[in-house]
C-alpha cells in the first residue's frame, strides 16, 4: 500500500472518530439539558438520548482502538503485523 493511500485512509479514519465523539457530546448534552412541556428539567424523559450518548461513546472508543492498532502496527516493508 503506498504512502498517499494509506495518509487518506488515517485522515478519513480520524475525521469519522471526531464526528463519532461529537455526536456522543451532543447527545449526553440532550440528555442533559431535556425539559419537559412546562419547561421543568426532566430527568426520566432524556434515557433516549444517553443510550445514544453511551452507544456513540463506545463506538468511538472501539473505532479509535482499531484505528490505532491497524496504522501503528502495521509494517509496509515486510507486508505483516509487528506483535511487540
Amino acid at each position: 500500500m503506498n504512502i498517499r493511500k494509506r495518509e487518506t485512509k488515517f485522515v478519513a479514519a480520524i475525521v469519522a472518530l471526531l464526528v463519532m465523539a461529537i455526536v456522543a457530546s451532543r447527545q449526553l448534552y440532550l440528555f442533559v439539558v431535556f425539559r419537559d412541556a412546562q419547561g421543568l428539567l426532566y430527568i426520566q424523559g432524556g434515557r433516549y438520548h444517553l443510550w445514544l450518548a453511551i452507544g456513540a461513546t463506545l463506538m468511538a472508543c472501539i473505532a479509535g482502538g482499531l484505528m490505532f492498532f491497524t496504522f501503528l502496527y502495521h509494517d509496509d516493508k515486510k507486508g505483516d503485523l509487528r506483535i511487540t
